[in-house]
């Protein structure tokens, strides 16, 4: 999510992802903007695709010095010729501003925040969060959960999220995924009694999801391989040690719709929904041969599904997207959801520049942004927690940290912070 500013004048410059979801590196919002532009005056359009999926963005100059801008789902996902039928394509949103970047980020925030956004979650406060992963990792107990959350709640979180490593026999990357099924030696009375024990501390409690992928050392891959993406009679690139389901199956998204049905009703009242790599083999089992080229569409559409199933069966949750932090962070799934996770780099120095390319067009309100420990998981830096305050609470504030190995005076700054940002949310 870096601002790339690239000229334009005599030639064609492309924004394009081919990996299967919007992408952080090629994010369908684009600016066009005069070259005098500034952030508060100057002329500028924006652009964005209300789509999750391969995009393609195209900024042609011709000899008479026109701008020619077409924006859709990418050329690759091709709907087969031979088969004539009705295609919907997704809508784009435009907006045009005389008043600089400042003036066109305006623009967009408040349709966003009007008309993207929707659901209970729409206007409403979102809760202070402490996530179990940087804590933890795949190293926790009922005890230790419970713990933990006891103290975060006398800092004043609001809710709790337990994150990876609860399910199957989820100890490492290798296995399980698919198997959405309590692991009973880390929790042995099930998601329902972790839930109400959070819920008596006076908390929200929240959950980990990847439901799109699935670990060939799990059940479900073993009972059905067919239900993965994969190219017949080539060897399958098995990046994080797992597949992603054919979500072009309907089989398969009413699998994932009845296991997530019984997780969500176990007292979930948060979700964050990962997906941690990318379409390498797109190929879809289900799919004739010949229509193979709609893969990558099918699976986004397969997406939205399933997703209006569940928001509708449970309207109350608040869902937040996750894609190895931002690369599925857009218009398309914010209609689902109304937050996302803004990138798996926490450090608060990255972050800052992170959030503020964010900012140009989307508004802060959807924004994931976590207080880490040090020294911090990806960068290593070491930075004041006054600091990484200072980032995160510009966005939709969390911690991902152990509250309980924590200095008496950073756990009373912490105070503080959510204090001050409680006050400054409802504003």
């Amino acid at each position: 999510m870096h601002k790339s500013v690239t000229p334009c004048a005599g030639k064609t410059v492309v924004n394009e992802t081919r990996v299967g979801f919007s992408s952080n590196r090629a994010n369908p919002f684009v600016m066009l903007s005069r070259p005098d532009c500034t952030e508060t005056a100057g002329e500028v359009y924006g652009s964005n695709l209300i789509y999750s999926g391969n995009h393609r963005e195209c900024a042609q100059s011709g000899e008479l010095e026109r701008l020619r801008f077409p924006q859709a789902y990418s050329p690759r996902d091709s709907v087969d010729p031979g088969r004539p039928r009705t295609v919907y394509a997704p809508e784009a949103v435009l907006s045009y501003s005389c008043e600089g970047f400042e003036g066109l980020s305006r623009n967009f925030h408040n349709f966003i925040r009007s008309y993207i956004v929707r659901g209970a979650w729409a206007h409403k406060p979102r809760p202070v969060l402490l996530n179990s992963w940087e804590a933890a990792y795949f190293n926790f107990t009922e005890e230790k959960l419970l713990s933990m959350a006891s103290c975060a709640k006398d800092l004043g979180v609001e809710l709790f999220v337990l994150d990876d490593g609860w399910f199957g026999e989820r100890n490492n990357t290798k296995t399980s995924m698919g198997d959405w099924v309590c692991n009973k030696e880390k929790l042995p009375g099930g998601l329902e009694a972790l839930s109400s024990g959070i819920h008596r501390l006076g908390m929200d409690f929240g959950i980990w999801v990847e439901p799109e992928a699935v670990s060939m050392d799990s059940h479900i891959f073993r009972a059905h391989p067919h239900w993965s993406l994969s190219i017949p009679g080539q060897p399958n690139s098995e990046g994080r040690n797992q597949r992603l389901m054919d979500l072009c199956n309907p089989e398969v998204t009413d699998y994932l719709y009845e296991a997530l049905c019984r997780i969500f009703s176990s007292g979930v009242d948060y979700v964050k929904w990962d997906m941690n790599r990318g379409i390498s083999d797109c190929y879809s089992p289900f799919l004739d041969k010949e229509r193979q080229g709609e893969t990558g569409h099918r699976y986004i559409l397969g997406l939205y599904a399933l997703l209006d199933r569940l928001t509708k069966r449970f309207p109350d949750i608040l869902f937040e997207s996750c894609a190895s932090g931002g690369n599925r962070a857009d218009l398309g799934i914010l209609c689902y959801m109304p937050q996302f996770w803004a990138s798996d780099n926490s450090d608060a120095l990255s972050r800052m520049q992170i959030q503020t390319n964010y900012s140009y067009g989307y508004p802060l309100s959807v924004l994931g942004c976590h207080v880490s420990s040090v020294p911090n998981h990806q960068t290593m830096r070491e930075t004041p927690i006054s600091t990484r305050y200072e980032a995160a609470s510009y966005g939709l504030l969390g911690y991902e940290l152990d509250p309980r190995k924590l200095s008496h005076e950073d756990l009373e700054d912490i105070k503080e912070q959510i204090q001050h940002y409680k006050k400054q949310r409802e504003c």
